[in-house]
């Protein structure tokens, strides 16, 4: 039912006029709003798609490179995979058997780091590797913070990336390459990256991610932020745990931790792996 007052101080005409203006003004709001729900319409369904497509590369990738499970492996916020190494041995394996052509390889500046590849669907120029360049300082954070840095203690250090024609086990006249080591030609792309890591607890609680802070602070309400300390590993993995899962982890059959699934008798064992070489500073979120 709609009420319809009339001034008697007014003309038909007058109140007529009024009541046609009102009309026009609820229009364009009835429009304004339309426009607005369409707008947020498209946002919502680009966010979606832009799920599905992180979602299914990331099922690509576990189909087709089952081989990473062997090293350090996490994806990026756009859905990229990236490897690192453990030791010498696999540093050798990534670069000379899963090293591609359209991939980022990444060290840090001083001696005693793993190699790190970030892997690309495509041929990216350095113009357009602008638009990746989150999952690039990731992956020179998670050099960093793999490397003997961590160890010494440092705050920072300096990571760079090449692509992949740069790295060659030739070595110069008169010097000797070890297993694990290779030379890099041409231009490096440097980095000073802060060593830190986080690791939080997602979905019914019985999900953990080791990954860079940034990301795991954008999927994660409860989350830890892990910089070199004087903890050492094995207690700060135990605070790890009672601090996100915060019960008894025998009691959960399984654990998922970076997209794998695990038993909970493994969790300590895992976390262990996954963990930099060296010890602690904790901090809660």
């Amino acid at each position: 039912m709609v009420n319809i007052i009339i001034d008697l101080n007014k003309t038909v005409d007058e109140n007529a006029a009024f009541y046609f203006q009102h009309a026009k003004l609820l229009k364009k709001k009835v429009e304004g709003a339309e426009r607005t729900v369409e707008i947020m319409s498209k946002k919502l369904s680009s966010i979606n798609s832009k799920k599905a497509k992180v979602k299914k590369k990331h099922s690509e990738l576990e189909l087709q490179h089952s081989w990473f499970t062997k090293f350090r492996w996490f994806f990026t916020q756009h859905g990229f995979l990236v490897v690192g190494a453990k030791d010498a041995g696999s540093n050798e394996l990534i670069i000379k058997k899963y090293l591609s052509k359209n991939d980022l390889v990444f060290h840090t500046e001083a001696p005693g780091s793993p190699f790190f590849i970030l892997k690309l669907d495509k041929f990216y120029s350095d113009e357009e590797l602008k638009k990746i360049k989150e999952d690039i300082e990731s992956t020179a954070q998670l050099t960093a913070s793999y490397s003997k840095a961590w160890s010494l203690n440092l705050v920072y250090t300096d990571v760079f990336y090449v692509r992949p024609e740069q790295i060659t086990k030739k070595a110069k006249a008169g010097e000797y390459l070890s297993r694990g080591s290779f030379m890099v030609y041409g231009k490096r792309n440097f980095l000073t990256v802060k060593l830190e890591l986080s690791a939080g607890v997602k979905g019914s609680g019985d999900s953990i991610i080791i990954f860079t802070q940034d990301y795991v602070s954008s999927l994660c309400k409860k989350y830890v932020v892990l910089t070199p300390g004087s903890i050492k590993k094995s207690d700060a993995v135990k605070r790890i745990i009672k601090i996100l899962l915060g019960k008894n982890v025998n009691s959960l059959e399984a654990v998922e931790v970076n997209s794998e699934k695990i038993s909970s008798g493994r969790l300590h064992d895992v976390l262990l792996s996954l963990m930099p070489p060296g010890s602690f500073n904790i901090e809660k979120s």
